[in-house]
């Protein structure tokens, strides 16, 4: 249900061109407009570095904690985040 609650609320995930971020040693991150979609395939938790366009990003999905900077993301998960707006 969150997640179509999400793609509802994101109309993004459809109409946005996608922009692949990283592919590195299982983890993907990729972005439509302000949405962040980023997995984690490691069996171990790992901390993703946001590039500087994606600070002050907050998890609207997923099991995680965003600092503005950086996401830690659990072993297997993915989260997906969005972009303050720049005032």
């Amino acid at each position: 249900r969150a997640l179509g609650r999400i793609r509802k609320e994101c109309p993004q995930f459809i109409s946005s061109p996608c922009r692949f971020i990283s592919a590195v040693m299982g983890c993907v991150a990729y972005s439509r407009d302000e949405i962040t979609v980023i997995s984690n395939s490691h069996n171990h938790a790992i901390r993703y570095y946001l590039p500087e366009d994606r600070h002050a990003s907050y998890i609207i999905f997923g099991d995680g904690e965003c600092d503005g900077i950086s996401v830690s993301i659990g072993a297997n998960s993915s989260v997906i985040l969005k972009s303050k707006p720049v005032i």
